[in-house]
């Protein structure tokens, strides 16, 4: 739901408030790797964690080019006050902690080949060193609890 806008506030609406949930495709890349290693067979997707971070998302990021716009500072308080971006935020957390759990079952499973389990610790690192954005963000709020 998104916030009510304040009398003097402008209309305003953000073209990419649903982009916002793309961001959780990183706690989750740990499963994508188990998913495609399940689909096709091949080991070496327990790597996928390093090749969307350093490989997919730059090429993406090259291809879409800067994204110069920003709300305009008017609208900024209602923005902040927006559940929906906050929950963005806050679901980046159990599912972080989910993909961990998952990752660690499947190295203790001892199926795992050297290289595919250094490949599943590679992009769970990715997964908790991309969360200290998530750190950072909570760390700006003004609430106790989500400091």
């Amino acid at each position: 739901m998104e916030a009510r806008r304040a009398p003097d506030a402008p209309e305003w609406r953000d073209p990419k408030r649903y982009l916002w949930l793309l961001a959780l495709a990183v706690p989750t890349l740990p499963f994508q790797a188990g998913a495609l290693v399940a689909v096709t067979g091949q080991g070496a997707w327990w790597w996928w964690g390093p090749v969307f971070a350093f490989v997919l998302l730059p090429v993406l990021d090259h291809v879409t080019g800067e994204d110069g716009e920003n709300p305009p500072e008017a609208v900024m308080k209602r923005l902040e006050s927006d559940r929906y971006y906050r929950w963005c935020t806050y679901l980046y957390l159990p599912l972080q902690y989910g993909a961990l759990i998952w990752a660690c079952t499947r190295w203790a499973g001892g199926a795992l080949s050297v290289g595919e389990g250094t490949g599943l610790a590679a992009t769970t690192g990715v997964v908790a060193g991309v969360a200290i954005n998530t750190a950072h963000e909570l760390g700006h709020k003004r609430d106790r609890s989500e400091r």
